[in-house]
């Protein structure tokens, strides 16, 4: 997952903030970045693409509905799936503006400013159906919760990339929280909230120890490119994240006996993955170990065969 995201609605004020911006970047690529050849491996290029977040999204939307006997109509998973590309692609190809391609980078932002144009042009004509679906297509208690996630994600946006030391700190659990709130939104007037309230809290505290976990092993990267987060201004996240995460394992584990539901043990499947991955990170460079916290998240698809 690594950076920010939404659902539904939630594209139309963000997205616009951002848009003027992308259009400036539609530029001629500079000498030294015409005489580079540019590949990458082919296990990379779903997170360089940036669909490794919407996949998630909607892989967990669809498996929130089968779990909790919600309704989930396709034009939500579209959306969903758009908005979410949407704002993890702005989020990058803003990043590669400052990137130093000297130094050590990451696959996504290389990836990202070197297609910048065809990025930038291809984001424009996904945002207009986008946005003008989520306008006229929602209902309004859809409509309301997004624009609450307009206001979160404004906030985000604009702290990560104007004031990065306000929000560093905080910023993975931010993630967290946008994102779980974003793939439950086409939920909303289904179930009370009191009975969305755990799950979802869950789901956001499982999206952001994923985050946790990238930040910890892209450390000398955000070092070098002076990309501020977590691990740069607390160094023991990695002894922290060893005593929280089996804990929401057990916790979830005991949560998925209670209510007999697939859901929580799903999210305690995912968090142990992240967990051995934590594990392992020394056989592994940052970028194999970035994809596979992101698999790890992918935990549903194991059900959806046989369910």
């Amino acid at each position: 997952m690594g950076h920010f995201t939404l659902g539904l609605s939630c594209n139309a004020g963000y997205n616009t903030m951002v848009s003027s911006k992308l259009l400036r970047m539609i530029t001629t690529r500079t000498a030294a970045e015409t005489q580079v050849s540019y590949s990458l491996p082919l296990w990379a290029m779903p997170t360089a693409v940036s669909l490794d977040a919407p996949l998630v999204a909607v892989l967990w939307q669809w498996f929130f509905a089968r779990s909790l006997g919600l309704e989930l109509h396709p034009l939500a998973s579209v959306l969903l799936f758009a908005t979410v590309w949407l704002i993890y692609a702005a989020d990058r190809l803003l990043d590669s503006l400052n990137l130093d391609l000297g130094k050590k980078h990451t696959y996504r932002h290389a990836f990202s400013q070197y297609y910048r144009t065809q990025l930038s042009i291809i984001w424009v004509l996904i945002f207009l159906p986008t946005a003008g679906l989520s306008l006229f297509e929602l209902g309004p208690q859809v409509f309301h919760l997004g624009l609450i996630a307009v206001g979160l994600t404004l906030i985000y946006g604009l702290g990560i990339h104007t004031f990065k030391p306000l929000v560093s700190h905080s910023k993975e659990l931010q993630i967290g929280l946008i994102f779980a709130f974003g793939t439950l939104l086409a939920f909303s007037g289904q179930l009370p909230l009191s009975q969305l309230l755990v799950p979802g809290i869950s789901f956001a505290l499982l999206c952001s120890f994923n985050c946790y976990t990238i930040a910890l092993f892209e450390r000398n990267t955000d070092a070098q490119q002076r990309t501020l987060s977590l691990a740069q201004h607390y160094g023991r996240l990695e002894p922290l994240l060893k005593i929280l995460l089996p804990l929401f394992i057990l916790a979830t584990a005991c949560l998925s006996f209670w209510v007999h539901t697939p859901l929580y043990f799903m999210m305690s499947l995912s968090a142990l993955g992240l967990r051995l991955l934590i594990s392992c990170q020394a056989r592994l460079t940052a970028e194999p170990l970035r994809v596979l916290a992101d698999a790890m998240l992918l935990t549903p698809l194991l059900l959806l065969c046989f369910w």
